[in-house]
């Protein structure tokens, strides 16, 4: 157990702990920045594709339900196979999904690419919190730390997702997006989790 370790072992240990640490709170950045992207650049999709404002909204419809829904198969399956794993798999997965937002043309491909990034994201939740609260010596703080990385993303989507629409255009900013996510589900497959 994390109480019983040997003071050899405590520097690896506080090595490791950093290590995801910045997996969790990255990965819970960008489920945020995943969730609140779409609505910011909403207005910019619809004068790029000249469909209505209600059309481009429904678009998410699927995405947020998955969201909601999603953590409760993806905290089973967390359990019965690895936290680690399922954080760094679906961050992979919801970069990929954000990567087809940016090349949809028709509004199934929306809804399908939005509603794939929904199921990845929900993972996030389940098993990002079971992966600190059984690797972390000092959960608090660890919670309390990756709080504030989730509050982050809330906070900054609108504005980096603007951002990169505004200097380059909508598709770039979710493929710039989709990109950032796949980095960091490749960073996590390679922490180590003993």
């Amino acid at each position: 157990s994390l109480s019983e370790m040997s003071p050899a072992e405590a520097p690896s240990q506080a090595k490791r702990e950093k290590q995801i640490l910045l997996l969790t709170g990255s990965a819970h950045f960008m489920t945020h920045l995943y969730e609140l992207a779409f609505p910011a650049l909403a207005l910019t999709v619809r004068d790029d594709l000249g469909w209505s404002l209600s059309e481009v909204l429904r678009l998410s419809f699927l995405m947020y339900l998955l969201f909601g829904v999603g953590a409760l198969p993806m905290g089973f399956l967390s359990d019965h196979w690895s936290s680690r794993r399922m954080v760094s798999v679906t961050m992979m997965g919801a970069g990929l999904g954000a990567v087809a937002v940016s090349m949809a043309q028709t509004q199934s491909q929306f809804i399908i690419s939005l509603a794939f990034v929904g199921v990845c994201i929900s993972a996030y939740h389940p098993a990002g919190m079971s992966l600190l609260s059984r690797t972390m010596r000092e959960r608090g703080r660890a919670l309390g730390i990756n709080g504030v990385f989730g509050n982050l993303g809330s906070a900054t989507a609108p504005f980096l997702a603007g951002l990169l629409a505004w200097l380059w255009d909508w598709r770039v900013a979710y493929a710039a997006l989709g990109l950032a996510g796949i980095v960091v589900g490749l960073y996590g497959w390679q922490v180590r989790v003993d």
